[in-house]
């Protein structure tokens, strides 16, 4: 996959991400707030695929870092921490403050601002998820190809399954995210192994399909997605079958998404690929039991539920882009002084 096209599929990442949380009828805790119908709650359920996705792209362009070592993951982890502690600083922890009952407490405060306690951002637990990611994604770097699949088939499922099952993960918050850690990261050992043995483009060469037969299969994919959640569940001892249906579905749409001609699709999906960190972190604020005070309204007082979905994805879009330029602004400033200095 080239770089426009991983753009673009975290494009549609982020907008399968917003749709899931706004199918979820817990989330609406605001006095009349809209109420969704077994459908529509059952249709978001399926989006939940997005996380999938951006694990998979997270091992998936891993293999192309040139120097993938502990200095570069630490590099990487304070990006994005430091984007969060932002969004933080200027919206989620004001809000909190003046509307949502929070009381900033030391222990608390530091425990949320990692993403290890989910009061300040719901969506906080992929601070946490990403470092584990990065502290591992080495080693598995260094892996011979036959480890790298023991890896993914054998030792994640197995301890996955261990941990599920052995360790009482309502008692202590370090066990649930181990849990999930383990259950996610599946998903980014096969990105990396998809593009170490460059998975995509063999099949593509032996595989010669219309494109409109893609698409039945992304949307296949998406419907498999319904049913093994409600028939089979989470996993299969350990396993986690959905990195199969997210290799197909990445799969078909690297292969619509290539060599798109309609700019009026290709662009909009890089442009919200491009700031969907910042939507990810951002549409929280709708979500968050001590930010929804303000930021539910806005949203709820649209009532059809597309409308909502609609209204969020550009709030969030609008939203995000002025947090990233801030953000790149700020981190400009030391480089600038120091020009300043030399002169």
């Amino acid at each position: 996959m080239t770089k426009q096209v991983t753009q673009m599929i975290k494009g549609v990442a982020i907008l399968f991400m917003i749709l899931h949380h706004v199918l979820i009828q817990e989330y609406w805790i605001i006095e009349n707030a809209p109420v969704l119908s077994r459908f529509e709650v059952g249709i978001g359920s399926i989006f939940k695929i997005c996380v999938g996705i951006y694990a998979f792209i997270t091992g998936y362009t891993y293999l192309f870092v040139s120097n993938k070592n502990l200095r570069y993951s630490l590099k990487k982890i304070f990006a994005l921490l430091s984007r969060y502690w932002l969004q933080l600083v200027l919206i989620f922890i004001p809000f909190a403050i003046v509307g949502g009952g929070y009381k900033i407490s030391f222990p608390q405060l530091l425990t949320d601002i990692f993403g290890i306690t989910p009061n300040l951002n719901c969506l906080s637990w992929y601070i946490y998820f990403y470092v584990f990611c990065m502290a591992l994604l080495p080693i598995v770097a260094k892996l011979p190809n036959i480890a790298n699949l023991i890896f993914l088939f054998i030792v994640l499922p197995i301890c996955s399954f261990l941990v599920d099952n052995l360790l009482d993960l309502n008692s202590y918050t370090i066990f649930k995210i181990i849990s999930e850690c383990l259950f996610y990261f599946q998903f980014v050992t096969l990105g990396y192994i998809t593009a170490k043995f460059s998975l995509f483009g063999k099949i593509g060469e032996k595989i010669k399909i219309p494109k409109m037969i893609w698409l039945l299969i992304a949307g296949l994919a998406l419907v498999v997605k319904r049913l093994s959640g409600h028939f089979i569940g989470k996993s299969i001892f350990g396993f986690n079958q959905d990195i199969v249906i997210v290799f197909i579905l990445i799969l078909a749409l690297s292969t619509l998404l290539r060599d798109l001609k309609l700019k009026i699709v290709s662009k909009p999906l890089e442009s919200l690929g491009k700031y969907s960190t910042a939507m990810w972190f951002f549409h929280a604020t709708f979500f968050t039991p001590c930010t929804t005070w303000f930021f539910q309204p806005i949203l709820s007082v649209f009532r059809f539920s597309p409308i909502i979905y609609i209204m969020c994805v550009v709030i969030s879009f609008i939203v995000g882009v002025g947090l990233e330029l801030l953000y790149k602004s700020i981190v400009k400033i030391p480089i600038l002084l120091k020009k300043k200095k030399e002169y």
